[in-house]
């Protein structure tokens, strides 16, 4: 029979450590929240420059607020505490 230490007991997650594998998650997570903010905010300015054109197209800025809702509603389901 074979006994594991801690140093060869197998990772179920395969060789990286739990709490690598947790770090990485937290930063791409991270990234991907700081991704959907930078989308949030550029899609606002696209909006406003739709808006002050002479021109506007209703569908053109009802797209964007669509888009921009999208963004938002991911970004709070990224930031909420799961809830059980």
């Amino acid at each position: 029979m074979r006994v594991h230490t801690a140093s060869t007991k197998p990772d179920l997650f395969g060789t990286m450590p739990l709490s690598t594998m947790l770090k990485e998650l937290f930063m791409t997570t991270i990234g991907h929240i700081e991704a959907l903010e930078r989308r949030h905010q550029e899609l606002d300015r696209k909006i406003q420059s739709e808006m002050q054109n002479s021109r506007v197209n209703d569908l053109m800025v009802a797209s964007l607020k669509r888009k921009k809702l999208e963004v938002k509603d991911e970004l709070y389901k990224l930031q909420s505490p799961a809830k059980q």
